[in-house]
């Protein structure tokens, strides 16, 4: 018996405590072995990204547009809905856009739209690889792995156009590898003087895979017009795209138009050459080997002064007599040609795929709402037997179709016959 009549045995039910008394359900995996996912199976009440989601809550109000690019289980997705905001998630991965239309559901957050697909600078289909939080476009085909599957690729402004949403206030950006490929296809967004907040995550590993690093993603956001500012657990830093990334993994706050005290948020002064220097000595000696290569392969990039730094030399010196191979080579690999931002190539059926990709969530989304209401798939079609309805249940299921139904012809038919029942009932 599946908990709460999920489609998948191993999905659980879990919830997450936010701020100020907010709270909402998620569905997870109990069988990934991610660990995110296993933090969220721990017990209820767990709230991972906490110091990012409260950086969004800051920037954000009820009503207000977000968009979630890789919203994996939808840590930032849900906390914008339970925030009163109208949420774009996109995902490309289908067990975990599946799991988070589930969630949308449980928590009757109709104004949360999952769409399944990759984010990029053109519509068509590209390689996915389903690694649960790592989950990434393949810039190189690896058809003989049997977790990459062909996904449909969209771009921001499309499914912006599609939804006829003409503002966004707030955009996560955590796609690891393909963000600048994202990027270009939200020019139209992005170049507005009104353009989002972006909460943007640099990773060097899928940059660096992807014949790019953070150097050239951020200078691409500064020719938006945006400033930018590194989000860490404690506290938020000004920098810009020459400063130095000395972790594996960063997090970039970039504004247009604004600062952080416009939010509420108070910014330190930039970080000096000794904290970044100690820095990377931390990252030359992380027990994560994909660390310790990001750093030796990303210093090729640092200024002078830098690499001068004491600090920095004992972590050359380190990475250089590393016991891993691979990791002694990064240290001494040659700059790559870094890859730039490429100009939108709209196919000649973009908008039609959009479309199709946005019907396509909102089947699923049928189909969540149907077996919710403990209503058989083919009651929905025309001459088959209506089964008789859990009342309870199919009149909640009701109340939170009100505002989804517009984009699928099945969510507009089950609201209504509901709509008759509770009527009736």
């Amino acid at each position: 018996m599946t908990e709460r009549g999920f489609p998948v045995d191993t999905w659980v039910e879990r919830t997450v405590e936010l701020p100020n008394g907010l709270r909402h359900s998620m569905v997870v995996d109990a069988a990934s072995d991610d660990p995110l996912t296993r933090l969220y199976l721990t017990g209820d009440g767990v709230w991972l990204n906490a110091y990012l989601v409260r950086v969004m809550s800051a920037v954000v109000h009820p009503g207000d547009h977000v968009v979630d690019l890789g919203a994996f289980a939808g840590d930032f997705s849900l906390a914008a809905a339970a925030h009163g905001c109208e949420v774009l998630a996109v995902e490309a991965n289908p067990n975990l856009a599946a799991m988070l239309t589930y969630s949308a559901e449980l928590n009757h957050f109709s104004a949360l739209r999952v769409v399944n697909a990759a984010v990029g600078d053109f519509a068509g289909t590209v390689e996915f690889l389903s690694n649960g939080p790592w989950g990434q476009v393949r810039a190189h085909s690896q058809s003989g792995d049997a977790r990459v599957t062909r996904v449909a690729q969209v771009t921001v402004d499309d499914l912006l156009a599609a939804l006829s949403w003409r503002s966004v206030a707030f955009m996560k950006v955590d796609i690891e590898g393909s963000e600048m490929r994202a990027l270009a296809g939200a020019s139209d967004l992005l170049a507005t003087p009104e353009a989002p907040a972006l909460l943007i995550e640099s990773n060097i590993s899928p940059l660096m895979e992807n014949g790019t690093e953070p150097r050239v993603l951020l200078e691409a956001i500064e020719d938006f017009g945006y400033t930018l500012h590194r989000v860490m657990p404690a506290e938020i830093v000004p920098c810009d795209s020459a400063d130095f990334q000395a972790e594996t993994v960063a997090d970039y706050l970039a504004l247009k138009n604004r600062s952080p005290a416009d939010y509420g948020l108070v910014a330190r002064t930039p970080l000096s050459v000794d904290e970044t220097a100690a820095r990377v000595l931390d990252e030359a000696r992380s027990e994560h080997e994909a660390h310790r290569r990001s750093i030796g392969w990303q210093l090729q990039f640092a200024r002078p002064e830098l690499l001068e730094h004491p600090d920095v030399r004992k972590a050359l010196s380190e990475l250089r007599e590393d016991p891993d191979e691979r990791i002694r080579a990064a240290v001494f690999a040659p700059v790559l040609p870094v890859a730039t931002a490429t100009a939108a190539r709209p196919e000649p059926d973009s908008r039609w795929l959009t479309e199709r990709v946005l019907r396509e969530s909102a089947e699923a989304r049928a189909a969540v709402a149907y077996r919710m209401a403990g209503v058989p798939d083919g009651a929905s079609r025309p001459g088959a037997d209506v089964q008789p309805w859990p009342g309870p249940l199919a009149l909640a299921v009701a109340r939170r179709l009100s505002g989804a139904a517009g984009r699928h012809p099945r969510l507009a038919r089950l609201a209504r016959r509901l709509a008759r029942r509770r009527s009736t009932g």
